[in-house]
């Protein structure tokens, strides 16, 4: 694999990872930061509706208040006090309207009487407090009642009675009922005993649903129950929960002078549609920017890395060839401009050393070669073999002034020199000797002549 190749790899892998990771992280930090959103707005939009449930609630309560200080209301004569409750309920709205006695006898405007000592809200009543009670199905059954009650009190502040009117609760549970929040959200009310109390499904009223005692059926409702009963401590807050599989978020607020909690609830689905589009969008940036930098990553492999390399391949095989005549552009910078000059100075280095080769093969043993270091053991070697040559010249030109001189037993010194230069000069003693030696015995003869001594040949 070439190089180019193994650097396109390696960098996209890292730029992969590198985008990957950012692009995790991006998303984690604006999915946090959308569930920081939803929490915030979706908890206002809950604490906003349980306040509108709460006002419309106190408006009917406000005006029972203020029907308990009329004079015929507190005289507690029924006679007196059921036309004038007749006349209020049709012009303010009540289905009907009555007075209970302390003794617990509620007189109603259709005529019915009933004991209602054991209740709540009478017990409620008598310490004084106004009260609302949770929607209970009409006598047909077809309709759904909540009571608000108020204790009647006398001039000294004793109370006497309880005045009481029955709304119809389709009115409250519209309010809670036409909640819009998204395609997927809805809300619903429950009371501290985790009925059911508001739901677009009015069924579930009619019924009295109760997560609390389904879950001990139903292990599914357990996450939702768990935050039902923080709805029914009266506390205000933002969660998910999963049912049937599919995730939602809730938001609650109690709705103040009642023991009802609004809460909104909505699929995750749907609040993170925006955070969906943007993962994908971050998905199509990364990979148009894997695109762009790989696009790129080849373009500066090829010609600031690969280009270079081959460059010095090719140089190379041409210096393996035995050509020194290249040329090195040392003009690139970095890491490659330093290998690219370090190489410039290998070649000039091998020409320097080729044209004194070529110098000292053509005679001329005048060439100084200079080593770079002492590790430079080319140019050692070259001073070693130019020492030698002048020293094997020399000594020749001794021996042949020596002969010229008729210095005939002269011969070259072998000590001097090593191998195939010893040869050469142990080759030149043989030479003289042979050209010597029968010269010297004419000269013997010669001698032996001029003195009369003629010797047998």
């Amino acid at each position: 694999m070439k190089i180019g190749t193994k650097l396109t790899i390696i960098i996209s892998i890292v730029m992969v990872v590198s985008l990957g990771i950012t692009s995790i992280l991006a998303f984690q930090k604006a999915s946090g930061a959308l569930y920081d959103i939803i929490g915030m707005y979706s908890l206002n939009r809950a604490e906003d509706n349980a306040e509108l449930v709460a006002n419309h609630v106190d408006h009917y309560s406000a005006i029972i208040e203020e029907l308990t200080t009329d004079s015929v209301i507190q005289s507690m004569n029924w006679s007196a006090q059921r036309p004038l409750l007749e006349k209020k309920a049709e012009r303010l709205g009540f289905i009907r309207m009555g007075v209970v006695n302390t003794s617990g006898i509620l007189f109603i405007t259709d005529e019915e009487i009933h004991n209602i000592t054991e209740t709540e809200y009478f017990s409620e009543a008598l310490q004084g407090n106004t009260f609302v009670t949770d929607p209970e199905p009409s006598q047909d059954g077809n309709n759904l009642i909540i009571t608000i009650g108020t204790p009647i009190k006398s001039q000294d502040g004793q109370i006497i009675g309880v005045l009481i009117g029955d709304l119809d609760y389709i009115a409250f549970n519209k309010i809670v009922s036409e909640i819009k929040v998204g395609k997927t959200g809805y809300g619903f009310m429950i009371n501290n005993k985790g009925t059911t109390v508001a739901h677009p499904n009015t069924d579930l009223i009619f019924a009295k649903d109760n997560d609390f005692e389904s879950v001990k059926t139903n292990p599914e409702l357990e996450e939702l129950v768990i935050l039902e009963k923080k709805m029914a401590k009266g506390e205000n807050g933002f969660g998910a929960y999963s049912y049937h599989g599919v995730e939602k978020y809730i938001s609650y607020a109690p709705v103040e002078g009642t023991s009802w909690s609004l809460a909104l609830s909505i699929e995750k689905t749907e609040l993170y549609k925006q955070i969906s589009v943007l993962k994908n969008i971050l998905m199509i940036i990364t990979g148009v920017v894997l695109v762009l930098v790989f696009l790129i990553v080849i373009l500066i492999t090829k010609h600031l890395i690969a280009k270079p390399i081959h460059k010095l391949v090719e140089i190379s095989k041409q210096l393996a060839g035995g050509d020194v005549n290249v040329n090195v552009d040392t003009k690139a910078t970095g890491e490659i401009g330093d290998l690219m000059k370090a190489y410039a100075e290998l070649i000039s280095n091998v020409k320097l050393q080729a044209e004194a080769m070529e110098k000292i093969a053509q005679g001329d043993l005048q060439t100084e070669v200079v080593p770079r270091s002492e590790k430079d053991v080319l140019a050692i070697s070259m001073v070693s073999v130019t020492d030698t040559l002048r020293s094997l010249v020399q000594e020749t030109d001794n021996m042949t002034k020596a002969a010229m001189e008729g210095q005939l037993q002269n011969r070259g010194n072998t000590d001097k020199f090593d191998g195939g230069y010893r040869e050469i000069i142990e080759g030149f003693n043989r030479a003289f000797d042979a050209v010597i030696d029968p010269l010297k015995m004419v000269a013997e003869y010669m001698d032996r002549i001029s003195k009369g001594d003629i010797p047998d040949i």
